[in-house]
């Protein structure tokens, strides 16, 4: 049996899509990318914000738990705390009646000493500020949880050279992460519209998801990542970035840049122009300010730091690294015939006429192996 069947034989025993169907259900479109990973004509995101880390080896996508929106939820607690505490201190008036005042005349002169009971006013204020330490002590809980998440979070990781997905998932029996290997052009991959949050907490209309199956004494368990994007065009234009790579590679040193790059305010001005179509000049000093101090800069602070967490969190497993390891040119997969063919035909007719995978149709109808 020869590559091409082999493969058709494991994506029929996986699931009916095919790249370049859309399918509809349960009131959701889904624009099938994958299996049979086909070239899109589109162009590959300039900078992908699924792409965790990159080498000439393989990319980490996924796997990002931080948002900047956590700093404007918790902001907005403490605002909240801060705020009831001021309408107790309004209800209630003046704590000072708490520190009772005696005079003490001795037989030289006289003298004004001020006795505190300290117990009732200490009591006064912990009553008056309850709300606020209620609200810290929720945003102290908040970051422990989204620590915990960032301990958990695991990207999948694309190897160029073995045409093969790592696709690591947290483990709650275990307690540890467990590794998946599948083939690359056998993983599942779609664009469907859904509300969502990117990392700058810009609202994003589409989402990315890139998943397969594990094996296990049970059945198979769904394992995916769940990209947000602004809109499907970008969503497709992510997956682009990944199945460039593995197809042709990096092509520029440039392209080996540090991800995910720093989090700044400005990025996040620039996220939020792109979704709202509007220009950078809306942002006038004041607005600039009220950003600052809304809970925009303690997001890109809370983010940066979750993400040096988060990359801390490797995949501790001797297998997993040595199949990270880059192949010599001779023991390097090629791509399947089924996937040469495809991308020969859709470059002659379909993406010859300036369609790309969003009007093509479904592929496998018009293009039988």
């Amino acid at each position: 049996m020869d590559d091409s069947h082999q493969w058709m034989r494991i994506m029929n025993q996986a699931l009916s899509y095919f790249a370049g169907q859309k399918v509809k259900g349960n009131g959701v479109k889904k624009l099938i990318l994958s299996p049979l990973p086909i070239a899109t004509n589109f162009k590959k995101a300039h900078s992908a914000r699924s792409i965790l880390k990159r080498n000439y080896t393989y990319i980490d996508v996924g796997g990002r738990v931080a948002n900047v929106s956590l700093g404007l939820t918790l902001s907005a607690y403490l605002a909240f705390g801060l705020i009831l505490s001021l309408l107790i201190y309004a209800f209630v008036g003046d704590f000072t009646p708490q520190i009772k005042e005696h005079v003490v005349r001795d037989i030289y002169g006289v003298d004004v000493v001020l006795k505190t009971e300290y117990a009732g006013f200490i009591m006064s204020m912990l009553m008056m500020f309850l709300p606020l330490i209620f609200m810290l002590m929720i945003c102290l809980s908040s970051i422990i949880r989204e620590m915990k998440l960032a301990k958990r979070s695991t990207a999948f990781r694309f190897h160029r050279q073995r045409r093969e997905v790592a696709m690591c998932q947290w483990d709650e029996e275990l307690q540890k992460v467990v590794v998946t290997y599948q083939p690359w052009e056998a993983m599942f991959a779609w664009v469907e519209d859904k509300n969502a949050r990117l990392t700058t907490a810009a609202p994003a209309k589409s989402v990315l998801v890139i998943g397969g199956t594990r094996e296990s004494m049970v059945g198979s368990q769904w394992v995916c990542q769940t990209i947000p994007a602004l809109d499907k065009e970008s969503a497709v234009m992510e997956w682009e970035a990944i199945r460039s790579f593995m197809e042709d590679g990096v092509r520029e040193d440039s392209e080996l840049a540090d991800h995910p790059p720093k989090m700044t305010m400005q990025r996040v001005m620039e996220d939020y122009c792109i979704t709202s179509k509007q220009p950078m000049t809306i942002f006038t000093q004041k607005k600039r300010l009220w950003w600052a101090i809304s809970g925009r800069r303690l997001g890109v602070l809370l983010y940066n730091f979750m993400m040096r967490f988060e990359r801390q969190q490797d995949v501790v497993d001797p297998t997993f690294e040595a199949w990270s390891l880059p192949l010599s040119d001779c023991d390097s997969q090629q791509p399947s015939a089924a996937l040469k063919k495809y991308n020969m035909w859709l470059k002659r007719n379909e993406y010859a006429k300036g369609l790309n995978i969003q009007t093509i149709g479904d592929v496998k109808d018009k293009y039988s192996l």
